[in-house]
This record gives structure tokens, C-alpha cells and sequence, in this order.
């Protein structure tokens, strides 16, 4: 069995008495043969020496009809260390906000953002952000300008409140007329998330996404008012992000239990917006094929059609359905100024596309 890095005592179980595949548990996944599951090992091989060779690898994991048939762990990485996934909270922060808006907490996605801050009207900010709406937030389409440097960072994440600091972020455009990355709009909607449930951004998610789903945050910043980061800060092991990114490639569903509603989860991954920023950030991709939805990435790989939790140096989430296939990666790297760390994610994705979809021979 190729299952580079895995290492424990295991228990084997048949998954049925007549199919001659044996599979094997460990904390909660069928572990398998990567060649039961249509991948080619000599070629699954490469595909581990390459990561192997690249200094900042900390992890991947290769997840095919829900069964883990490769672990992979680098450097300093393993099996039960939480990684810091940087913006790929962003889609965990969709997911959680899908839940209160299912259940009701946050019935109306076109509701104005600023409905949520009457302590900050003394502010006397422009008319332009009162047309700010829920919808606008999670699609990036706020207008709120912030470029995620390391300069801008720095004085967001050195000002006293960063909700005051992001409503007064200029303007780049108007509210739903283009699309900008901003990570303060995703910590905006853990605040509103908070002020809408009456709980705190963990309390809810633990109740109903980590627990139904079960995996454990291992740590979760929080800004100088005590409101979880939406966009960034969270802190998962390998494993629970593979988990994660089951749940959604079963449309919200995990062991016949919806976490997450089939309606929200095809929502997040629709292509809302083409734009120029995205096509420098999958600088090798057609523009018509990548997208971003309600914080979640897509893109169109050797014609599979793909959707991602993307965070800073690697921390990558993929979820293919016409493969039936998830990767999971995670690597080091802290600075998105660095050009080392800023080209490692597309390396990252020609790893996973070149090596690992190319592994797969059979269904």
C-alpha cells in the first residue's frame, strides 16, 4: 500500500465481502490501496517525490470516493499538526455563515451591512457603504479598498478596531461593480455572524459545523474586541481540512447528516465574478474558467471543473466532483510580499494537476 508517512495500528475492515477491497479505519476515515481507487502507484510515486523535494511541503492528502488513499507529511509537518490555513478560513467562515443563514439568524443576504453597526453611525461615513449588502461581503464585491499587502496588513492589524478600520477602508468602486480581494470584508461577516446569533463565531461553529462534522479548531484569533477572525487565523490539522472539503464535495452531507444545505453549498461555488486579479492569480488559466463565489475559488483544470479554499503559501483545499477527488495541501511560509512564497501556490497547483490528476487512470 502507498501511504507515504502514515504510520499507526490499525484495525483492516472489508468495506464489502465481494468487491476484494480492504480498507482500513483510523480516527474516523476509511483508509485504502491507492490502486483500488483508479490511481496508477509508479506514477503516484513521482507525484510524492516532487513534493518531497520542495522545501516548503508540510503535507498532502489524497482523498478519492471518500476513502484517504494518501498521506503525505514533510519537513516539520504530520498528522496532528494544526496548520495555520491563513485564507482558506475564508470558506470555513462561508460554510458557518451559511448555517445562521438556513437557520434563520441571517435570513436576507441583500440586507444592508451597516443595518449591523448603528454604533459606528457617528462615524458619518458616506452614503456609498449603506448600500453595502451581506451578498456584497461574500462576494468580495463590498468596494471596500485593501489591497492584503504586508504594509496594509500591518496597519489593519495594528489599529485598535478593526471593524471602525475596515468601514472607513476608501473606496476602490461601487458596492457590486467589480470585484477586490479584501480579508477585512470576510472579518466583517464573522462580526455580523456574532451580532445576529447572540454567540460568538466559535460558539456557533463548534455547535454546528466542527462537532457535526468532527474536527477541532486547534486555535482561532480574535480581534482587540473579542470578535473571531472571519478570513484568516484558524488553525486545522491535514486531516479535518480533507474532512472539510468532503462535506462539500457531498453537496453538505457526511455520514447522511446535513451540516451544510446542498442550496448553500452549490451557491458558494457558483463563478460570481472573472476579474483581472484572478487571472494573475491563476496566471496559467484561461480567464473564462477561474472564478470566486461566496469565498470559495474555482477554476477549470485539464477540463475538470474545480472549486478551492485557497490560503497564503499553499494551504489548499481541493475539491474535484467529475473525479470524485480531494487534495489537500499544506506548506510554510508566512509573507505574500515574498516572491518565493507568492509563486508557491501556482506550483502547488501544477503539482496537484500534473502529477496528481494525471495519476488517476480508472474510475
Amino acid at each position: 500500500m502507498f501511504i507515504a508517512g502514515f504510520i499507526c495500528s490499525i484495525i483492516i475492515i472489508d468495506q464489502k465481502p465481494d468487491d476484494g477491497i480492504s480498507l482500513y479505519e483510523s480516527e474516523g476515515w476509511w483508509i485504502g490501496d491507492p490502486e483500488d481507487f483508479g490511481f496508477d502507484e509508479a506514477r503516484l510515486q513521482l507525484a510524492y517525490n516532487w513534493a518531497s523535494y520542495q522545501p516548503y511541503m508540510r503535507s498532502v492528502l489524497i482523498v478519492r470516493h471518500g476513502v484517504l488513499v494518501a498521506e503525505w507529511y514533510y519537513n516539520d509537518g504530520g498528522r496532528y499538526t494544526a496548520h495555520h490555513i491563513h485564507s482558506s478560513s475564508k470558506s470555513f467562515m462561508s460554510a458557518i455563515f451559511g448555517i445562521a443563514h438556513e437557520m434563520g439568524y441571517i435570513p436576507d443576504l441583500d440586507k444592508k451591512m451597516m443595518d449591523y453597526f448603528p454604533e459606528y453611525a457617528y462615524l458619518n461615513l458616506p452614503a456609498w457603504k449603506y448600500n453595502i449588502t451581506l451578498r456584497h461581503l461574500l462576494q468580495m464585491k463590498a468596494g471596500l479598498e485593501f489591497d492584503d499587502s504586508a504594509d496594509a496588513w500591518r496597519a489593519y492589524a495594528g489599529s485598535s478596531d478593526w471593524v471602525k478600520y475596515a468601514l472607513e477602508l476608501p473606496k476602490s468602486h461601487d458596492p457590486g461593480e467589480d470585484w477586490d480581494y479584501a480579508t477585512p470584508q470576510t472579518n466583517i461577516l464573522s462580526v455580523i455572524l456574532t451580532k445576529a446569533t447572540g454567540m460568538s463565531t466559535k460558539e456557533f461553529a463548534d455547535l454546528y459545523l466542527f462537532e457535526p462534522l468532527g474536527i477541532t479548531i486547534d486555535h482561532w484569533s480574535q480581534d482587540p474586541q473579542g470578535y473571531y477572525c472571519g478570513g484568516h487565523e484558524m488553525y486545522f490539522t491535514p486531516r479535518d481540512m480533507a474532512r472539510f472539503g468532503l462535506l462539500y464535495l457531498n453537496n453538505g452531507t457526511l455520514d447522511d447528516v446535513e451540516i451544510v444545505s446542498k442550496d448553500w453549498v452549490l451557491e458558494s461555488i457558483e463563478n460570481y465574478e472573472y476579474g483581472n486579479i484572478i487571472e494573475e492569480i491563476f496566471s496559467y488559466i484561461p480567464k473564462d474558467t477561474a472564478g470566486y463565489g461566496y469565498q470559495w475559488w474555482t477554476a477549470t483544470f485539464s477540463g475538470h471543473f474545480c472549486y478551492m479554499t485557497r490560503g497564503c503559501c499553499g494551504q489548499v483545499i481541493y475539491c474535484v466532483p467529475s473525479l470524485d477527488l480531494i487534495v489537500v495541501t499544506t506548506a510554510t511560509g508566512t509573507v505574500m510580499d515574498d516572491p518565493i512564497v507568492f509563486h508557491q501556490i501556482p506550483n502547488i497547483d501544477t503539482f496537484v494537476v500534473y502529477n496528481i490528476f494525471t495519476s488517476i487512470v480508472s474510475d
